[in-house]
């Protein structure tokens, strides 16, 4: 845009140089390239004399500038909006390299590209997370047969490896492990207005900026809504938490995405990591929100999230922080899914992941929900409003 208002003014500008410039009398005879001596008679095959021009009033002249003037600005508007639109065919797509700083870095999310450059107690905590194993697991079998079965399909679609990896990798029977574990496939992150960062100036977003594109993760692992008690559910109702606590339907405060691609479709790790940097952020800053809403609450632990982004030979496990006002993402670990000990290893940060997400982090948010709802009176008929995805409550929800 301030291109083309640039383009704009100084076309305007050297207008009026122009303008005056222009002599104000005819020029003379020496300077049309005659000689001074020639006759002043006219010569036989001269052109005659163009007519005069037809007097017009000044009204009718100021009203002609007036609407060249309006059309002028028109063109100009035309063209500014053409140039900061973001929507339909002009939006930088997921795969393409340019999404991670012409969209994502633009909007205050980066990626890092070391490790070293995570904050020491963001990766300490973490690490933290990836240990916690369960002593009491089951042996799960054999993985060399798993590694084989995600080798079969390393070609296929997308459809087809996710439901191969998810098998090899259980997922189904994480639901079992604890109620109040959910998981959802293919469902959008909503309330994006709230959960994703857009570039502001002076209270204004930049709209000229294109906005990250809506998550719509492969898979999502957050609290089942349908294991909350009745005085949780209640507490949940208390605006702006609806816009807050449950950006996937049924799911509260997601923790874990997981994005699959396709080797060489649509630029496959690159989609699949921008496609994470997107949900992480959504996922990490519902969390944020309810920090700011419950502040006398103590933060025992640096708010983080995870995200997978998969393919059919590898998997990158990314890591979600935020310093305040930028959002990060990090890879922080790397399988090799045709090697069963990487394999194996994936299988269990999974686990500590999911096991993490129904313990220690929602007990840290169920006592934020408990003080910010405080001695909140809803009605006890309410309850069935949350259990149907909120009704019209939802909609008429404001976030302040």
């Amino acid at each position: 845009m301030s291109e083309e208002v640039g383009a704009s003014q100084q076309s305007e500008t050297s207008g009026h140089v122009m303008n005056a410039a222009l002599p104000t009398a005819l020029p003379s005879p020496s300077s049309s390239g005659r000689n001074v001596n020639d006759s002043s008679e006219p010569r036989p095959n001269a052109m005659p004399p163009p007519p005069p021009r037809p007097w017009r009033s000044a009204r009718s002249m100021s009203s002609t500038s007036r609407a060249s003037s309006a059309s002028s600005t028109t063109r100009r508007n035309s063209s500014r909006s053409r140039a900061s639109s973001t929507s339909g065919s002009g939006r930088i797509p997921t795969s393409s390299s340019r999404y991670l700083t012409m969209v994502l870095e633009a909007n205050n999310v980066r990626i890092v590209k070391r490790v070293s450059q995570i904050p020491a107690d963001v990766l300490g905590y973490a690490r933290q997370v990836l240990s916690l194993v369960d002593q009491d697991q089951e042996e799960i079998g054999d993985f060399q047969e798993r590694c084989a079965s995600i080798q079969n399909v390393e070609d296929a679609d997308e459809e087809t490896k996710m439901g191969t990896i998810s098998i090899a990798l259980q997922l189904a029977d994480l639901d079992a492990y604890d109620d109040r574990l959910g998981r959802k496939q293919r469902q959008g992150i909503r309330w994006t207005d709230h959960l994703l960062p857009r570039r502001m100036v002076d209270g204004a977003v930049l709209d000229y900026i294109q906005s990250i594109s809506s998550p719509v993760p492969d898979i999502t692992f957050g609290i089942d809504r349908t294991s909350l008690d009745g005085d949780l559910k209640l507490a949940h109702l208390k605006p702006p938490l609806p816009h807050i606590s449950e950006p996937v339907n049924g799911l509260y405060w997601p923790f874990l995405t997981m994005e699959y691609k396709s080797e060489g479709k649509n630029a496959s790790i690159t989609a699949a990591v921008n496609q994470c940097a997107g949900a992480g952020t959504a996922c990490l800053n519902s969390f944020l929100k309810l920090r700011a809403l419950a502040p006398s609450e103590p933060c025992l632990h640096p708010p983080i999230a995870f995200t997978y982004a998969l393919t059919g030979r590898t998997a990158e496990l990314l890591l979600h922080w935020t310093d305040g006002t930028v959002f990060y993402a990090a890879s922080i670990e790397a399988y090799f899914l045709r090697r069963p000990e990487e394999f194996r290893k994936l299988y269990e940060h999974v686990r500590c992941i999911t096991k993490w997400g129904v313990s220690i982090r929602w007990e840290e948010i169920s006592r934020k929900v408990s003080e910010f709802a405080g001695t909140t009176k809803i009605p006890a008929n309410s309850i069935q409003a949350v259990e149907d995805g909120l009704g019209a409550a939802e909609r008429t929800l404001d976030l302040e």
